[in-house]
């Protein structure tokens, strides 16, 4: 059972830090783990084959032996070393999605005309989002403010995000994250814990196609011209009438 545990553990280092290489996935595993000593079942002694002895078991830094490798895996902490890689957790920080997520097997529902809705607390500075298509880069939401309650990812944002994208569909599925900085004391940042949404992006081809309702300037040209028009046939009209009579 050991592998399937340290492959699931994996998995949700990787879900917490997508940008984490093999090595560090290891690495981390191998650090927060529980030293075991090297004893087998029915040998407590450990006389059959394994190095510990009362001496060494004093040591609590993890090392390797030949029944518990470097120890017994620890998902919570390596969990936390994955995702603090680059900022420090602060859960004083806060972000909760507000935008429905009941559609289709838990996934938003996104027009070119929608948004990600969510509100904050804990004296967020800035939000950063990415998508899975995206691991090693976060993008500055440039609409959010310092103090603000809460903010929009709009539908357009992804799209002007994906579109250029090699081997990316705009229509269709993206799992987005989300996470809130802050200055701290040691001069870095410390980071909101991560929430995550899954979206479809439906009818991205409207995304930059103006509506006539939407555009009064338009609507008082076409009004216009459907005036002039009315008044030319009307007086045409009138002067055939004038001929007639004539």
């Amino acid at each position: 059972m050991a592998t399937p545990g340290a492959a699931g553990v994996a998995a949700l280092m990787l879900q917490a830090n997508p940008g984490l290489s093999p090595f560090e996935v290891r690495n981390f595993m191998q650090e927060t783990a529980e030293y075991r000593a090297c004893t087998y079942m029915g040998d407590p002694a450990g006389v059959d084959g394994c190095d510990d002895n009362d001496a060494q078991n004093l040591v609590t830094k993890n090392r390797q032996n030949n029944v518990y490798g470097h120890g017994e895996v620890r998902a919570p902490e390596a969990v936390l070393a994955a995702a603090e890689k680059y900022y420090v957790f602060d859960d004083s920080m806060q972000i909760v999605i507000d935008s429905d997520p009941t559609h289709d097997n838990a996934h938003t529902h996104l027009t070119p005309k929608e948004s990600i809705m969510f509100s904050t607390s804990g004296d967020i500075e800035s939000i950063q989002w990415r998508s899975n298509h995206i691991v090693d880069d976060w993008t500055n939401l440039q609409s959010y403010r310092s103090g603000d309650t809460g903010g929009q990812i709009t539908a357009l944002d992804l799209i002007q995000q994906f579109q250029h994208l090699p081997g990316i569909d705009l229509e269709g599925n993206h799992t987005i994250s989300i996470r809130g900085l802050q200055s701290n004391q040691s001069g870095g940042h410390s980071s909101s814990p991560l929430v995550t949404i899954d979206v479809m992006l439906m009818d991205t081809a409207s995304a930059y196609q103006q509506d006539v309702e939407d555009t009064p300037g338009f609507t008082f040209i076409a009004v216009s011209v459907a005036s002039a028009i009315a008044l030319f046939v009307n007086q045409r009209k009138l002067n055939q009438e004038d001929l007639y009579e004539d």
